[in-house]
């Protein structure tokens, strides 16, 4: 068993805070994240087949050459693409960091998770689901991995800050909610719905000793093993 003890001194009046959730089974946490994101995926693209032409942009011709269209798109990118600014230098990235959060999350490195990022973008999603629409392109091969990688790396700071804050943003709970939600959806669906629960998927033992001292000030021991 390894065993670790971290040492502070606190306020005897302050709530004790609550430590950020880390999964025991890490692989385990990162499939059923991933699963979440391929479902997710998968009802967006099949709302699109659905959807009238003058919202998902294809035609019934397109739709029932989708596997010709996409051999044809994927043949002829990538490419410059002409999308607005906000879609380029904000949603990319967006999406890359809620990929990059999802390792990370589970307790890989850095590195792992913008290889993660890199891969899921890549061939999941550019030269993937949104090859049947589009020709794959240059700023969302560059842009949603590379800038999405160092906003993940944020949020996932932001999202232990809040995490061992008893889940509080500037004193409010509902603040703190709302930007744990906001910086990593698939991974509040796993912790707050209880679908990591459910997979057997545990935070890591972590056990907190109180120790009373003098002058309104108690000594706190956490343990993790």
């Amino acid at each position: 068993m390894c065993c670790f003890i971290s040492k502070s001194l606190v306020a005897q009046n302050k709530t004790p805070d609550t430590t950020f959730f880390q999964p025991d089974l890490k692989y385990k946490y990162l499939l059923g994240s991933t699963g979440i994101l391929l479902s997710t995926a998968a009802i967006a693209f099949g709302t699109l087949l659905i959807l009238p032409e003058s919202i998902s942009k294809w035609s019934d011709e397109d739709i029932a050459n989708l596997g010709t269209n996409y051999v044809k798109k994927i043949n002829k990118g990538p490419v410059v693409d002409s999308d607005m600014l906000w879609i380029n230098l904000i949603a990319h990235p967006y999406a890359g960091a809620i990929y990059y959060m999802q390792p990370r999350t589970a307790g890989f490195s850095w590195t792992e998770s913008a290889l993660f990022s890199f891969f899921f973008s890549t061939f999941f999603w550019e030269y993937g689901i949104e090859a049947f629409a589009e020709i794959p392109s240059w700023q969302d091969l560059i842009m949603t991995p590379a800038v999405g990688s160092i906003l993940g790396e944020g949020f996932f700071r932001a999202s232990r800050y809040i995490q061992n804050n008893n889940g509080k943003l500037w004193k409010s709970k509902i603040l703190g909610t709302i930007c744990l939600l906001l910086m990593d959806p698939v991974g509040f669906v796993m912790r707050d719905f209880g679908v990591a629960k459910a997979m057997g998927i545990k935070n890591k033992n972590i056990a907190t000793l109180f120790i009373p001292q003098q002058q309104g000030f108690f000594t706190s021991l956490r343990i993790t093993w």
